[in-house]
C-alpha cells in the first residue's frame, strides 16, 4: 500500500510481508504493523501507529520507535532526528541527521553518511554499521561495523564482533579517526587506513594493517599516513595487538600489561636491516615480539623503553651476531630478551637489554 504526498491514510492494518510506503508530506495514523510488515517513509511524512515491540510516530522531523524489518526503512533527512528504532531482517535506517538509541539486530543495517551522526546505537550480532559520519558510544556486541573515513569515539566492540577503520572492503578511506575504543573478549578491531587514537584492549585483538600503496581504490589524502596509531594503548591480559611494518607509531605510548602481547611484524621487509620506530612502550610483565624475516640487523627505535618484561626476536636469519638486535632511545629496568626461529625455538642463550652509558640506546648482553 502506498499513501502518497499530500494523501491520508486511517487505521491502516498489514503484515505478512506487506509493505505499507508513505511518500513525503503525507499522512498515516493509527497504523497497526503486524508480524512481517515493512514500513519505508522518511522524517517528511508524518505516521504514528503500533507494532509488535510498541508505538512508534514521525512528526515534524522527528521519528521515534519504529520497527524496520522486511525491506523496510526510514531516511533520515538533514537537521531531523530519529532514536529508539529497532532494525532487523533486511531493515534499514539511512541517516543524514542525527540518530541515537538504535538496535540493529541481524539483517538490520544503519547508515550514517557525512554530515549524519549517531549516538548510543547497539549493534547485535549479524547487524551492521557503516559510518561516514560521526557516532559516539557505540556498542558492538556481535555485529560488525565499518567506518569509511567518519570519525567514530568510545566504540565498544566485543563478544565476536568486528570493527574496521578505513575500509568496506572494497575501497580504503584514509581520513577515518577512531577514539578511545575498547576491545574486550571476543572483540576484534582491524585499521585498514586511517588513526586510532587511544585504545583499551582487554581480552580482544587490534590489527594495524601496513599502509596500502596508493592506486585507483585507495583514496589518501596529501601528506597523511595511511595508517597511524596515536596516545595511549593499554594491553591488558589477554590482549593482542599486532602491528604491521610501515604504521605509523611515532605518537603513540603502548603499555603491555601481564599476559598482554604486542607485535610488531616485520616479516615483509626484504634486506638485511629491519628498523622499528615507536614512540614509548611500557612492559608491565607482557611481552614485545618483533618479527622479521632474513634480516641480520634489526633495530627497535623509541622515545623510551621502560619496566619489566620480554622482547621476544622472531627470525629466519641464519647467523645470530653479537650486535643483531640493538635499540635507540632511553631505557630503564629489567628487560630481557629471547632469539628465536620461525617455529619459536630458542637460537641463543638467554639475553637481556643493558642501557648504554649515554642513556640513549641498549645493546644486548649475556642474562
Amino acid at each position: 500500500m502506498k499513501v502518497a504526498t499530500g494523501g491520508i491514510a486511517k487505521c491502516t492494518q498489514y503484515g505478512n510481508n506487506g509493505t505499507l510506503s508513505v511518500s513525503d508530506g503525507a499522512i498515516a495514523t493509527d497504523i497497526v504493523q503486524s508480524e512481517g510488515g515493512a514500513i519505508s517513509l522518511s522524517t517528511l511524512a508524518t505516521v504514528n501507529g503500533r507494532h509488535p515491540e510498541g508505538e512508534f510516530s514521525v512528526d515534524q522531523g522527528y521519528a521515534c520507535g519504529l520497527l524496520l524489518e522486511n525491506g523496510g526503512n526510514l531516511r533520515v533527512l538533514e537537521g531531523h532526528r530519529a532514536e529508539k528504532i529497532i532494525l532487523d531482517q533486511e531493515g534499514g535506517l539511512l541517516v543524514n541527521g542525527t540518530t541515537s538509541a538504535v538496535v540493529v539486530d541481524e539483517g538490520g543495517e544503519l547508515l550514517v553518511y557525512p554530515g549524519g551522526e549517531a549516538s548510543n546505537c547497539e549493534i547485535n550480532q549479524g547487524g551492521v554499521f557503516m559510518l561516514a559520519g560521526k557516532a559516539n558510544d557505540t556498542l558492538l556486541a556481535g555485529g560488525t561495523m565499518n567506518n569509511l573515513g567518519g570519525e567514530d569515539s568510545d566504540t565498544i566492540v566485543e563478544n565476536g564482533s568486528t570493527y574496521r577503520l578505513g575500509t568496506d572492503g572494497l575501497q580504503l578511506y584514509s581520513s577515518g579517526k577512531t577514539q578511545n575504543l575498547s576491545v574486550n573478549v571476543g572483540g576484534r578491531a582491524e585499521v585498514h587506513a586511517g588513526t586510532l587514537e587511544n585504545a583499551v584492549i582487554q581480552g580482544g585483538t587490534v590489527i594495524l594493517l601496513s599502509p596500502t600503496s596508493a592506486d585507483e581504490n585507495f583514496v589518501v589524502e596529501e601528506d597523511r599516513a595511511p595508517v597511524e596509531l596515536t596516545g595511549s594503548v593499554a594491553l591488558l591480559d589477554g590482549a593482542s595487538m599486532i602491528i604491521g611494518y610501515g604504521a605509523d607509531l611515532q605518537q603513540s605510548t603502548i603499555t603491555v600489561q601481564q599476559g598482554g602481547v604486542l607485535i610488531l611484524d616485520g616479516s615483509t621487509v626484504k634486506g638485511d636491516g629491519v628498523t622499528f620506530s615507536v614512540g614509548n612502550i611500557n612492559l608491565n610483565g607482557g611481552k614485545l615480539w618483533l618479527i622479521t624475516g632474513a634480516a641480520t640487523h634489526v633495530q627497535l627505535k623509541v622515545k623510551r623503553l621502560r619496566g619489566e618484561g620480554a622482547i621476544c626476536l622472531q627470525t629466519s636469519a641464519k647467523e645470530i651476531s653479537p650486535d643483531f638486535i640493538n635499540v635507540k632511545g632511553e631505557v630503564t629496568g629489567d628487560i630481557h630478551v629471547e632469539i628465536t626461529d620461525a617455529s619459536r625455538q630458542t637460537l641463543c642463550n638467554a639475553l637481556k637489554l643493558q642501557p648504554d652509558e649515554d642513556g640513549i640506546g641498549a645493546t644486548l648482553q649475556p642474562a
